[in-house]
């Protein structure tokens, strides 16, 4: 809040359950953070108002048996894989009036 310049009253903080595609469940973890960061912030800012910013605090990742030995990148892209990720995100809004529409939300891809 005070880096963004806003009131604590308009960061909330949500618990997000992201299926992950084989490229995401293998890749470095930092990276993977910093691309779901941006498609959650995108899932978000299609059903909530005055979206600002949206940071991961938190991850953990459920490999669910999901093997990355010898993945072919290629391959593996949009392979679809039973791991998934548990985030704690921030979410700040520029405006107190904001509203999240749920169902919308639970509509977003891989959520």
């Amino acid at each position: 809040a005070n880096l963004l310049e806003v009131p604590q009253e308009q960061v909330t903080k949500w618990e997000v359950k992201v299926q992950l595609t084989r490229e995401q469940a293998c890749m470095d973890r930092a990276e993977m953070r910093s691309r779901l960061r941006e498609q959650l912030k995108e899932g978000f800012k299609a059903s909530a108002s005055h979206v600002l910013d949206l940071q991961i605090v938190y991850a953990v990742v459920d490999m669910a048996g999901e093997q990355c030995d010898g993945v072919v990148v290629r391959r593996a892209q949009a392979a679809a894989s039973s791991a998934t990720a548990l985030f704690d995100v921030l979410l700040t809004f520029s405006e107190r009036s904001a509203t999240i529409n749920p169902t919308t939300l639970l509509q977003q891809p891989g959520v």
